[in-house]
């Protein structure tokens, strides 16, 4: 379950205050339940669903068959796209994930999927379609292929590395569609989106991503980059070059506390921070401050705009199931000719409980 309250203030790009846009409210963000299991020893299975709009949405459903170091799945599964994007929400340092991440429509999708792994690496890929909300197959993004490779290390001094690489290829069965990206600044909340891209008639989108971590003790630092690729179409009327998006993030943590953040060598994501004195039991929990820069730029030719974020937050893990989190983020839009047209100011406090 998660909870959300934050106030949003917008601003043009010369300062003056937009009180017709500001948002101030309380929204359920998620509210997700499901169960999973084993049967007949190498199977294993999990059915996820959530809440939306008094609706439910189905997430994740899928069989997993392992063999050795192997697994194969089967069903409505995460696709294989970045590391933020492969964590789930409780691990994640901000409430809201990367820009360049949240613009990729890699939501859990029908298909099948391949993993494996050693001590220190994994290599994944799938084979998707759309999701099972989809009512029209010939107008969803289907057919994509998408790939993971990860390599962390530990040594004997007590740093861990992590070094990975994200690919994904998606067309409509090889007909033109129309696409475009957008992403609100920082909070989920509310509906304008100022960051964006053109819409163009497209063949074919490509993502190609990096990822890095450090960490040792308490202090951890990451970072991702990613480059989107649209083809274009020949019947496109505005522009006749490829466009080529680009973002990223770097964050640092540190945890007063004495708390670890720590990458699963044999997942390439991070494992969940254990609290070892909870709050109930004579402790305080754990405690985390984070800051991150967030940059996307989706500017090509005369369209588009490019947004920068400067982000920093605390985390308190009440125990190994609540965590309580506070993030404030500075949001700059710039036009494509690199002048401001908003300025935005977020403040997002979170409830989240999960078990």
């Amino acid at each position: 379950m998660i909870y959300d309250y934050a106030v949003v203030n917008f601003k043009d790009g010369d300062g003056t205050s937009r009180p017709g846009d500001k948002i101030n409210g309380f929204e359920a963000r998620a509210l997700e339940f499901g169960f999973r299991g084993k049967m007949f020893t190498n199977f294993e299975y999990r059915l996820a669903a959530k809440l939306v709009d008094d609706q439910v949405e189905v997430k994740l459903a899928y069989i997993d068959y392992s063999f050795g170091n192997s697994n194969i799945i089967i069903g409505q599964t995460r696709t294989f796209t970045g590391l933020e994007k492969s964590t789930p929400s409780p691990n994640t340092s901000f409430s809201s994930r990367a820009a360049f991440l949240n613009v990729l429509r890699a939501r859990p999708r029908v298909g099948v999927g391949l993993t494996t792994h050693g001590d220190n690496w994994t290599v994944s890929g799938g084979y998707y379609f759309e999701t099972l909300a989809t009512v029209n197959s010939s107008v969803d993004d289907n057919n994509m292929i998408t790939s993971r490779l990860t390599y962390s290390p530990v040594f004997e001094n007590g740093l861990r590395l992590h070094f990975g690489t994200s690919f994904f290829f998606r067309n409509e069965n090889g007909n033109n569609f129309d696409h475009n990206y957008s992403d609100r600044p920082f909070s989920h909340q509310g509906s304008i989106k100022p960051l964006t891209s053109e819409l163009f008639n497209i063949t074919s989108e490509q993502f190609n991503g990096i990822e890095f971590v450090a960490s040792i003790g308490s202090f951890a630092a990451q970072s991702e980059y990613g480059f989107i690729k649209n083809k274009i179409s020949a019947s496109d009327m505005l522009t006749i070059t490829d466009p080529l998006y680009k973002g990223g993030y770097f964050e640092v943590s540190f945890f007063p506390t004495g708390g670890e953040r720590i990458i699963n060598s044999e997942k390439g994501k991070f494992d969940n921070v254990e609290v070892k004195s909870p709050v109930g039991e004579g402790g305080m929990g754990e405690v985390k401050i984070a800051a991150r820069y967030d940059t996307m730029d989706f500017t090509h030719e005369t369209f588009g705009t490019k947004q920068n974020s400067y982000i920093i937050g605390a985390d308190w893990y009440l125990n190994n199931y609540m965590k309580v989190q506070a993030n404030y983020a500075h949001t700059i839009i710039k036009n494509q000719l690199g002048l401001n047209t908003d300025l935005v100011d977020t403040f997002n406090i979170r409830l989240q409980v999960s078990w």
